[in-house]
């Protein structure tokens, strides 16, 4: 009995042990690298529209280089956009971009998602 009393503290004292090693190697539960996210600046609007704006190519102010990085906008395209803006002024809208050659609502759709006007 008295055997049986020590083995059970021992045993005890070993889990114990080991459930705070696991705590202090994993502390979000499960073995792997631990990562923090600060998600505060999502909740905020303004932060995730300045985030967005800043992922996003404003087709009044991207040069050459930039207008390719549009999903669609090759060489020639990007040349037509900024001939088109050089020639009658900054764009009001994503909608105006059809009036240049080469665009038209499928290339538009295409290309939305990667850029803006302001």
């Amino acid at each position: 009995m008295k055997g049986a009393r020590l083995h059970m503290l021992a045993v005890t004292a070993v889990t114990l042990v080991c459930l705070l090693l696991a705590g202090r190697l994993f502390p979000n539960g499960r073995p792997g690298r631990t990562t923090e996210i600060d998600t505060g600046f999502v909740h905020d609007r303004q932060q995730t529209q300045e985030l967005e704006r800043q992922l996003l190519i404003n087709v009044n102010e991207a040069d050459f280089e930039q207008m390719q990085n549009i999903s669609g906008v090759g060489p020639v395209l990007a040349q037509a956009i900024l001939d088109y803006r050089e020639q009658h002024g900054p764009f009001e809208s994503l909608e105006q971009l059809k009036q240049v050659s080469g665009i038209g609502d499928a290339k538009l759709e295409q290309m939305r998602p990667y850029c803006f006007v302001e």
